[in-house]
């Protein structure tokens, strides 16, 4: 994705100090060096399929300073300090503290404009140090408590909120306040409601449907390969999993199932219909894995499972289980 910058800032939460900084300052944006870390990391982030979608509620107080700033009635630092300050008060609160530092954009991600919030907890590193003492010189090696991720990494939490319509998405980050979870972005920094991401539905409706073949009695693998096919035969045509086409390409034969399943899903406030992304699209092509009792496993794509011709699984009469594979021409060492 093409990413623009138009702003940037950076504040420094030292919670463990007491000392925060807040920059009346942006960043200077004509330093390739920072503008492409920028760029990069936002890059990296903003199509993250665990990311949540969010909706403002009407007394959200981030809501009323994003909509000044883009009034005009107030600056990019002070709006940017603003939500750094709630963040810092939030963690301050929490059962446990994290100094972190927190870079705020103001930037255009493909043609949306928006917001996008960077937050990475400080943690130690190390670097090294050249000195010089009557003439000699000796190398040390220091630690460093506030280090940005580097290009191989990420920042720790990260959310973007669409300037024109004012949707979000975030990443979940669970903190505890007084012993009670809450959420720093939903409860705390956005006062938001939200759906799951379709990676956690996703995760979600798979659980479910595992545990009810499991309490059905039903065949495991003949879930998953239900599921993987559907999804597939699905995304060609709409790019969404509905929930309940879930439930009658799995529990054909068992309403009751069928039901169950369904009930669960509503019962989790799992979206009625998930968007196939790159995480989905990922696990549907994973081969199926199972192991068996005596420690051998196999992994066969789930198209295998049933076009006999190339492996079969077999109930024995006597409650033992074979398995046997057909058409190999070659077996490899790995």
């Amino acid at each position: 994705m093409i990413i623009n910058l138009n702003k940037a800032i950076l504040h420094i939460l030292d919670l463990n100090s007491g000392i925060s900084v807040y920059s009346q300052e942006e960043l200077d944006l004509e330093d390739t060096n920072i503008l492409t870390y920028l760029c990069e990391h936002i890059d990296k982030v903003c199509d993250d399929p665990g990311l949540r979608p969010g909706t403002f509620k009407d007394n959200s107080g981030f809501l009323y300073k994003l909509k000044e700033y883009k009034s005009g009635e107030t600056d990019f630092a002070a709006f940017s300090e603003f939500a750094a300050q709630r963040l810092c008060e939030l963690i301050g609160e929490s059962d446990n503290i994290n100094s972190c530092d927190v870079i705020i954009c103001e930037c255009v991600m493909g043609e949306q404009p928006g917001i996008a919030l960077l937050k990475c907890d400080n943690k130690p590193g190390f670097s090294h140090r050249v000195k010089k003492e009557d003439g000699v010189v000796k190398n040390e090696i220091i630690n460093y408590y506030a280090l940005l991720p580097g290009a191989s990494q990420r920042f720790n939490d990260y959310a973007f909120i669409n300037t024109e319509d004012f949707s979000i998405k975030y990443k979940p980050k669970k903190i505890t306040i007084e012993g009670e979870k809450t959420d720093l972005f939903a409860d705390g920094l956005f006062e938001c409601d939200f759906d799951f991401s379709a990676k956690e539905s996703f995760n979600a409706i798979t659980k479910f449907a595992k545990k009810i073949t499991e309490e059905y009695a039903g065949n495991e693998i003949d879930t998953q390969a239900k599921i993987k096919q559907y999804v597939k035969d699905t995304a060609i045509e709409t790019e969404n999993i509905a929930v309940d086409e879930v439930a009658e390409a799995v529990f054909t034969t068992s309403p009751s199932a069928r039901e169950e399943f369904i009930q669960k899903v509503k019962e989790a406030e799992i979206p009625e219909n998930i968007p196939v992304n790159a995480y989905v699209t990922k696990n549907i092509n994973k081969n199926i894995k199972i192991m068996t009792d005596t420690g051998i496993e196999i992994s066969f794509p789930a198209e295998y499972y049933k076009d006999d011709e190339n492996i079969f699984i077999i109930n024995n009469d006597d409650g033992t289980i074979s398995i046997r594979i057909d058409n190999v021409n070659q077996i490899i060492n790995k």
